[in-house]
């Protein structure tokens, strides 16, 4: 057996701070990289077998080697299915198939569909931890920083893109590609349609309270039914999406060279009002908006709408406690996360070797 260590790859999941809605006509959005992990690990077996272990799916299914014409078992139920579509279609894209049995074990320190890129954040771990894995049993030059990670270079951070926005869609059909951009840069990006994702900066410098509005919808049916907002009147949402694109270039740079923290809030508050003309708060939405009005913090929702997750920014002036307790008095758990971490990131476990 070998004594390699274990590959393990790590990858945030995101919010969409700016631009809902409006990135889908060309504006731009502003998402981030927070402090939830999807952790894939992976490592050789003796079984001869490639087995995917899915912690937070209950998924545990195994394949004989070279495993290129195995089929999905029927007994699996839909999202465990596609997990697993996605995993097998990484693998087969592979120059070859594995020369030796492995065993991917994925979990995630989140709960799954809320909301957070929770798919992409699982796609790129996934893809990461097989194309690496299948790097080294070729013997692939790998680089390591004084760390002891692997140097993601740009050609192995696009082959491992590639292959999570196939997985992309998988769970959902159609891909902007927004997540898996923002999840793999890490930190704030801007993300626009046709002009693909840049880094804008490293991380937010005041905390955001993600607020679970236990609200469940369906993204597509809300984007048809704003398109259909934009078929019966083009022009007033044409100012909208206008609105939105100013915003969010505002928001940019007020990220990038804070000043007045009330600058970024009182554009919080008017992404907010215009997705509310859009037609896509909630009245739970507007519960938690109402919960923390007047503690001098900004209030949005953040994603398709219509229920989701809802953001709360908290300057440094403000006490979490406060916004804490205010949520929790209706009946809400606020998640504090640091809004702007590392993406990406591929190391050797020492103390589990293969």
């Amino acid at each position: 057996m070998s004594t390699q260590p274990a590959i393990v790859v790590t990858v945030p999941v995101k919010v969409i701070l700016f631009g809902e809605h409006s990135v889908v006509f060309g504006a731009p959005a502003i998402a981030a990289a927070i402090n939830h992990l999807t952790t894939a690990k992976i490592f050789e077996n003796e079984n001869n077998s490639l087995r995917f272990k899915f912690t937070k799916l209950d998924l545990d299914e195994s394949f004989f080697l070279p495993a290129l014409d195995v089929s999905i078992p029927d007994h699996l139920q839909s999202q465990q299915k596609q997990a697993l579509e996605c995993a097998l279609g990484v693998y087969k894209s592979l120059p070859k198939p594995f020369s030796v049995g492995a065993t991917i074990v994925v979990d995630s320190d989140f709960p799954l569909g809320a909301g957070l890129g929770s798919s992409a954040s699982f796609s790129l771990a996934l893809s990461a931890a097989i194309i690496t894995h299948y790097a080294r049993q070729i013997n692939e030059d790998i680089n390591m920083d004084s760390r002891g990670r692997f140097l993601i270079t740009a050609e192995l951070q696009n082959r491992i893109k590639v292959e999570a926005d196939k997985c992309e869609m998988v769970f959902h059909g159609k891909s902007s590609g927004i997540d898996t951009s923002t999840c793999l840069l890490g930190g704030i990006i801007k993300f626009q349609k046709d002009e693909g994702a840049t880094k804008v900066a490293d991380e937010l410098n005041m905390k955001v309270a993600v607020v679970d509005t236990k609200v469940q919808r369906q993204t597509s049916k809300v984007l048809q039914e704003v398109m259909h907002l934009r078929s019966r009147f083009p022009a007033a949402t044409s100012s909208i999406y206008e609105s939105m694109k100013e915003v969010a270039e505002a928001a940019i740079s007020e990220i990038q060279e804070p000043s007045e923290p009330q600058n970024l809030l009182d554009l919080v508050r008017m992404n907010q009002g215009l997705l509310c003309a859009l037609g896509v708060s909630h009245p739970v939405l507007d519960t938690i908006g109402l919960a923390v009005s007047g503690l001098g913090v900004g209030f949005k929702l953040t994603g398709a709408g219509v229920g989701g997750n809802a953001l709360v920014f908290i300057p440094q002036t403000v006490s979490e406690d406060l916004v804490r307790d205010k949520l929790e008095e209706k009946g809400f758990i606020g998640d504090f996360v640091k809004v702007g971490v590392p993406g990406l990131r591929i190391f050797f476990d020492d103390n589990n070797h293969c």
